[in-house]
């Protein structure tokens, strides 16, 4: 086991390798607003985990008790791969699959800015600026009750000692690496694993959802009967551009919704999914 490793014991008891066990509980907090609006896990299915971070998305898969479903979690980041590949490891080495690179819209190569105190802000698309860092500063204020007591409990200092401390907190978090990372397409993972269907296909990556997408060519729409989408609007209409791409792809019902620690950014969640008159057709594909 890589020594920069630690295990901690999740909020439902599983003991757990990650990198930071200060970020744990945001991540797992993150990952239980995914199955709602009719996402589902059935037995046997193909689950696609991109932006897997250290596993704990799967891990909630796993949790629902299906039997016979497979995992493919990809993960760019070597440092954090190294734990979620010891994760899938662990639990079951059959049916959850670590694969160390990225989803994007080309194979190849791509640098990434791994954030060290902060692996799930880790993007292809890093932006240091001091007007991102003013941002999240705005971001945790209007949200603290929302976040984990290692933040939270900044709420009860005074304006004079929060605002510093926060300040400095972000400063930290904001610690940026270089990482040249590893990246293939949805459908070259597809053909090379003779996959008939992905079931769900959840995408978290940190700006890079758009990239992801594109990388799925037609023949594949087909195939998947469900995703998940965080989508960074980005000031230029970049959800209603996602949501018109899925309505356009077959995806008949469509959700979009924002987490309540994420209220007043321009960060939101896409939850789409097939008619179920189009279901038995995609699993008569397995």
């Amino acid at each position: 086991m890589p020594r920069e490793l630690r295990q901690v014991t999740l909020p439902d008891g599983t003991p757990f390798w990650c990198l930071r066990p200060s970020e744990i509980k945001l991540i797992y907090d993150s990952v239980q607003a995914y199955f709602r609006n009719g996402i589902t896990v059935n037995d046997g299915d193909i689950v696609f985990d991109v932006g897997a971070n250290i596993g704990l998305f799967a891990h909630q898969v796993r949790q629902l008790g299906r039997r016979d479903v497979s995992i493919y979690s990809f993960e760019p980041i070597p440092a954090v791969f190294e734990a979620l590949q010891a994760n899938a490891r662990h639990f079951d080495p059959e049916h959850w699959i670590a694969l160390p690179f990225g989803l994007g819209r080309h194979s190849g190569t791509m640098t990434f800015g791994y954030h060290v105190r902060a692996s799930m802000f880790s993007s292809a698309y890093p932006d240091a600026s001091l007007e991102e860092r003013v941002r999240w500063r705005q971001t945790f204020l209007r949200n603290l009750h929302q976040f984990p007591w290692s933040v939270r409990w900044l709420g009860w200092l005074p304006s004079f000692l929060r605002s510093p401390l926060l300040d400095y907190g972000i400063r930290r978090l904001w610690k940026i690496r270089t990482v040249t990372c590893a990246m293939r397409t949805v459908s070259e993972v597809v053909r090379e694993h003779g996959l008939p269907r992905i079931d769900l296909l959840k995408i978290d990556v940190e700006k890079g959802e758009m990239d992801v997408l594109a990388g799925i060519e037609d023949e594949d729409w087909k195939k998947i009967r469900q995703l998940i989408v965080e989508v960074h609007d980005l000031e230029c209409g970049r959800v209603a551009a996602t949501e018109a791409l899925l309505k356009q792809h077959g995806f008949a019902h469509v959700v979009i919704e924002q987490e309540p620690i994420l209220r007043g950014t321009d960060i939101f969640n896409l939850y789409a999914r097939r008619d179920r008159a189009a279901v038995p057709n995609l699993r008569s594909a397995g």
